[in-house]
């Protein structure tokens, strides 16, 4: 017997994860979370740049 995560995708439609699929997902969100983050400090950094 195999675990899964369930996952709400809508208001009505559900997922099912697998553990690995999890772990991986969480790894590639957490990544995109950090260039995310660099993205919108380097646009303050630009933007404060063009003020002075």
């Amino acid at each position: 017997m195999r675990i899964a995560f369930y996952y709400r995708k809508g208001n009505t439609t559900f997922g099912c994860m697998l553990p690995e699929e999890k772990e991986r997902l969480h790894v590639f969100f957490a990544a995109e979370q950090k260039r995310e983050a660099a993205k919108s400090l380097s646009r303050k950094l630009d933007h404060g740049d063009k003020k002075k």
